[in-house]
């Protein structure tokens, strides 16, 4: 229970600071600043509570969103890397928790919640996939 508690407590954190830095019209570095430290909550809460969709979602994201900052820097692509890991982590465990809802073995508070982040996975999947071959377009043409 009390790890239940803590891990919420470093989602919604993680959350916060995602919001605050789409809510943001600071500079590319506050704005880096503000997804470094949601990455931060994001990886306490996964580290709390590892098979916590939406902490693996916050983390998938934020790191497709570090990949994708202007100008891109070398990490960006280390960046989508792990927002594409996350993303795969995300869809296979909400897609485990939508079969055990389905077949009875789980009662699950959220249901409805654990498909939404499993379809924003998805999109942010995508996402993530053409912004690796984006970047990789670009170091072709560049090099």
């Amino acid at each position: 229970e009390e790890s239940r508690i803590l891990a919420d407590a470093y989602l919604c954190v993680g959350e916060s600071r995602l919001l605050l830095y789409s809510s943001s019209y600071s500079t590319n570095v506050m704005k880096r600043r503000q997804l470094l430290l949601a990455k931060e909550s994001f990886e306490e809460t996964a580290s709390v509570d590892p098979s916590n969709p939406a902490a693996r979602a916050g983390l998938g994201l934020t790191h497709l969103l570090l990949g994708t900052m202007k100008p891109a820097d070398t990490d960006s692509i280390q960046h989508i890397a792990k927002s594409i890991l996350q993303l795969k982590v995300t869809v296979s465990l909400a897609n485990e928790a939508i079969m055990a809802i389905g077949d009875g073995t789980k009662r699950i508070e959220h249901a409805d919640e654990i498909n939404a982040i499993r379809v924003a996975a998805m999109h942010n999947l995508g996402l993530a996939l053409l912004a690796l071959d984006d970047i990789g377009m670009a170091e072709k043409i560049d090099g």
